[in-house]
This record gives C-alpha cells, structure tokens and sequence, in this order.
C-alpha cells in the first residue's frame, strides 16, 4: 500500500513539474533524469511524462533534451513490447545525436539498442553494440563504456561466446 501510495505521489509531482507556467532546460533534464527502475515500475505515467517531455524540448529548440527524451520514450515502447515504436524513436536519436555532435549520448543510446536486440535480431544487436563501444572509447567517458562493455558480455553470454563474455565482462570492472 505505501509503495502504491509512494508511486502516485511521484507521478503527481512529476506531472505538476511538467505543468508548471514556465518550461526550462532544467526541468527537461530533471525529467530526462528520472531512474530506470521508476520507468519500468511506471510504464504507462512514464510514457504521459516523457511524451510531454519531448514536446516541451521541442518547443525550446532543446536538442539534448529531445535527444534523451526520444531515447526514453525508446525505452519505454520496447518494455510495452511495441519494438516498431522503440526503433522509431531510437533512429530519431540518434539522429538528434548525431547532427549535434552529442557523441556520448549516441554511444549510450547505440548501446541501449543493441542490447534491446538481443533477442530478436543478434547481428544487428552486435553491430549497435561495436558501434557504442567504438565511439565510447573515443570519449572520456569511462561509466558509460564500463556499461557499455557490461551488456556486450550479456551478447556473447546469448551467443554462447563464453570466452569473449568473460573478455568484455572483465573490461567493464576496469
């Protein structure tokens, strides 16, 4: 019951957050912020929040926040299992991504995508995965390729690759 209470509570703050008068990058990216495991615990409100959230980047001309925005939305369609929506917004990302030179955010997204694929299309999960890790080394941005290098052993792992699983998993606690 409070857990059910507590969820609602932070829909409604979130909802008045995105309501309020005035729209800023700041509030975009409080959003955009918002942890995995509320999404997944909030599917259906996260998808209300992250739509508006894309909207609101959109009408600022904020390039980041509607980059992230899509990537989430991304997120949020492939747990409703809508995998059409997800790739959708997932190439419009990386569009945003690409066009502004935002090569973090685009090896992360990249990365998302492969790992989504796992299951459905490992060939191409492979290409996404060696496309984020490619560009995550020219970056320094040593979390995101430690994650990025962390799900690229869960791919060898569904491969059966036991050898290059233990490879990349021992590069990500580096």
């Amino acid at each position: 019951m409070f857990r059910k209470l507590f969820q609602i509570s932070f829909i409604l703050l979130l909802y008045s957050t995105l309501t309020s008068a005035q729209i800023t990058e700041e509030k975009i990216d409080s959003i955009n912020s918002i942890s995995f495991d509320r999404i997944v615990s909030n599917l259906q409100p996260s998808l209300k929040i992250f739509s508006e959230n894309l909207d609101n980047s959109r009408k600022l001309n904020y390039k980041k926040g509607e980059g992230i925005s899509l990537s989430k939305l991304a997120l949020v369609y492939y747990l409703l299992g809508q995998y059409d929506k997800s790739t959708e917004y997932h190439i419009q990302s990386f569009q945003i991504f690409s066009e502004n030179n935002m090569l973090s955010e685009l090896a992360d997204a990249f990365g998302e995508f492969g790992y989504q694929l796992k299951r459905r299309d490992m060939e191409k999960a492979n290409i996404y995965m060696q496309k984020a890790i490619n560009l995550g080394k020219g970056i320094e941005n040593q979390s995101l390729l430690s994650k990025l290098y962390d799900n690229y052993a869960v791919l060898k792992e569904y491969e059966e690759k036991f050898d290059s699983a233990m490879y990349f998993s021992k590069k990500h606690w580096k």
